[in-house]
């Protein structure tokens, strides 16, 4: 089977976004948004830019959890970033490359990653949660 050089055969560079304004109840309340490539093709994971907007007058924390969905019992985490007293966080590019996992992750239609929003505050969240990664779409090879 050799490469034929047609177009459905070569990877691009898109930017995926994953931003979500839900509001999310405070004492708990989540919210899950998956980074899913079409079937048939994989997506190498370049950059992630996240940003949560703080939440005014809260006291507690909220977090995001970054992971594999379907691997173990509840994923395999590898990220959390997290605001104490309702404070805003983020989670950049350059932090991305220096936890040296920039191109090193992939993820398939039958194990996506998932980015989960907790709010563990006694406040809900109404802000816009901001969510891009830059991915290399692969086609698979079967």
């Amino acid at each position: 089977m050799g490469f034929d050089g047609g177009a459905s055969n070569r990877s691009t560079i898109e930017v995926i976004d994953l931003s979500d304004n839900t509001t999310v109840a405070s004492g708990g309340g989540t919210n899950n948004q998956d980074l899913t490539p079409p079937a048939g093709y994989l997506y190498r994971i370049l950059s992630i830019r996240l940003s949560v907007p703080a939440i005014g007058g809260a006291s507690g924390s909220h977090q995001t959890e970054i992971f594999f969905v379907g691997c173990g019992a509840i994923g395999e985490s590898w990220h959390k970033a997290s605001g104490s007293n309702g404070a805003a966080f983020y989670y950049t590019p350059t932090q991305f490359r220096d936890d040296n996992i920039a191109g090193a992750l992939l993820c398939s239609s039958d194990v996506p990653i998932r980015f989960s929003y907790y709010n563990g505050s006694d406040t809900n969240q109404t802000g816009n949660r901001q969510i891009y990664v830059t991915v290399e779409k692969i086609p698979e090879r079967r």
